[in-house]
């Protein structure tokens, strides 16, 4: 009787994070919930974006048994490669076309809209660029910290002008944070997933971005929105206990803010 062929090792490639919360990049933890609840085998492996193909995080190389191996980049893309050739199975199999479309539709308003107004308070509000790029720097020659601060920070003042939401003022960008958080409250009330009773990829996606919110202070003000909303906490907290336990302070923020 001839055994079936060895699973492809799959190394993940994404920013250095301490174990116990949750990755800076909404889109990398969203392919690590996917590697989790799919039950894929992974290697963690930290790396920079200038590293990655397209420079961007994360990625993956697949390497098989026979010596051969594929990089693919962007969790979107990694997502469907590793389903398309049956690495993972597909969390979506049973859903309509109807509820794909849904996903599809709230995946984008919050990977878009509510990550984008996390990134901008986290990197274009001085003070929290102030406390993040301290930590990023430390190990980085004295001298040299300021110039690498100036020149990292206007790379990103370029970067989220280009994009547009540069161009507006925080309070006006608290306006657009507020409306998906508003949403997704109402969306997911009396739910236990975004489906119902079964772990779909959407979950996977809102999640990362929500508990990259609750996870990581830098970005205050709207921690402070998500915190005070019993719903998305519940739902952060229930599938970090499934999936990533290690998130301790994550499963007791109910504790802290009540």
């Amino acid at each position: 009787m001839s055994s079936s062929p060895p699973d492809p090792k799959v190394l993940f490639y994404a920013f250095q994070k301490t174990p116990d919360i949750p990755s800076l990049s909404p889109f990398c933890q969203k392919l690590e919930t996917f590697l989790r609840s799919t039950k894929v085998p992974y290697e963690f492996h930290s790396a920079l974006p200038k590293q990655a193909p397209k420079s961007k995080l994360p990625y993956v190389q697949v390497k098989r048994d026979d010596g051969t191996s594929e990089t693919v980049a962007d969790s979107h893309f990694i997502i469907r490669y590793l389903i398309e050739n049956n690495i993972a199975l597909d969390p979506d199999a049973k859903l309509s076309e109807l509820q794909k479309a849904e996903s599809s539709a709230w995946q984008a308003y919050a990977e878009g809209e509510l990550a984008q107004t996390l990134a901008y308070e986290r990197w274009l509000v001085p003070a929290n660029f102030d406390a993040l790029t301290a930590k990023m720097f430390e190990g980085a020659p004295r001298l040299l910290r300021p110039f690498i601060k100036w020149s990292f920070g206007r790379q990103l003042h370029n970067m989220f002008w280009a994009k547009g939401i540069g161009r507006y003022s925080f309070e006006e960008v608290k306006v657009f944070g507020q409306a998906p958080i508003d949403a997704l409250t109402a969306r997911l009330d009396g739910k236990i997933y975004f489906h119902g009773d079964e772990f779909t990829s959407v979950d996977a996606a809102l999640y990362g971005v929500l508990v990259n919110v609750l996870g990581n202070r830098s970005s205050p003000h709207f921690y402070a929105a998500v915190v005070e909303k019993t719903v998305l906490v519940a739902y952060v907290q229930r599938i970090t206990a499934m999936l990533f336990p290690e998130y301790e302070k994550i499963l007791k923020i109910k504790g802290e803010a009540s």
